[in-house]
């Protein structure tokens, strides 16, 4: 889970379980289904995804406002 290295240390320390019932991961057929379903009903021209930061660790949104 993505999440679980900033959860688990105040989980671990408080003792608790998060509520609800456990989400489900996605796989990579979860996602190409999305992507797929998306371009379906606003067409393969206004479809896009990427990563939230560069391979050098900044953030794109950092460029951006230098």
């Amino acid at each position: 889970m993505a999440y679980g290295p900033y959860l688990s240390g105040p989980y671990q320390q408080l003792r608790v379980t998060p509520p609800g019932p456990a989400i489900p991961h996605a796989t990579i057929d979860d996602f190409v289904a999305h992507v797929d379903y998306i371009a379906k009903k606003v067409g393969v021209d206004h479809v896009g995804f990427s990563t939230d930061g560069y391979l050098d660790g900044t953030m794109a949104h950092d460029r951006h406002s230098r």
